[in-house]
């Protein structure tokens, strides 16, 4: 990866780090688009990134309406602020489910770490009932320590970043990545 080509990733990376003792940073907002083309929001955890260096990754349910909204359309859009250093990042591209049916190493091997890095409380969610059933009183605190077909990585692969930083003056720069090559300008924000 060439940092002239990935300036966003840089900054990016700063931002986690000036923002990294505010617990709330790793969230950010995940768009999708459900089957009647309309918009639905969610907070997601951010997971790191995958191994190419600027893709985030989130975990989701396999039974999820987010799950079912990617595979029938895997344009997404996430946005990120870091009220620290008063910087949004709006990130759009295609997010790619690695789910317990990928013939793609890469993938399982991606799932297998994203889950051994999971707290048990986190682990244990993907043994309760599908989300969006009916809520149960008791529901199992604790999990076996197998990674079970329910547990999904989404890796979010960007074409499109607009960073806005909220400084006075402020600055904002688009990258796009065409033809796989990012180009940076500065806009007006």
């Amino acid at each position: 990866m060439d940092n002239n080509d990935y300036l966003w990733v840089a900054a990016l990376t700063k931002a986690l780090k000036s923002n990294k003792k505010e617990a709330f940073s790793r969230y950010f907002q995940l768009a999708t688009v459900n089957a009647e083309r309309l918009p639905k929001v969610r907070t997601v955890v951010f997971r790191g990134m995958n191994d190419d260096g600027c893709s985030p990754l989130v975990i989701s349910d396999a039974r999820s309406a987010k799950t079912q909204q990617i595979t029938q359309c895997s344009s997404v859009e996430l946005c990120w602020y870091f009220p620290l250093s008063r910087e949004q990042f709006r990130i759009m591209g295609y997010a790619t489910i690695y789910s317990a049916n990928s013939t793609v190493d890469e993938h399982s091997m991606c799932r297998a770490r994203v889950w051994q890095q999971l707290s048990p409380q986190a682990k244990a969610q993907f043994f309760w009932p599908a989300p969006g059933s009916d809520r149960e009183d008791a529901l199992p605190d604790e999990c076996v320590d197998v990674m079970p077909d329910t547990f999904q990585v989404i890796s979010i692969r960007p074409n499109d970043v607009d960073h806005l930083i909220l400084s006075n003056p402020q600055r904002r720069r688009v990258s796009r990545c065409v033809e796989g090559q990012w180009h940076a300008k500065a806009v007006n924000p």
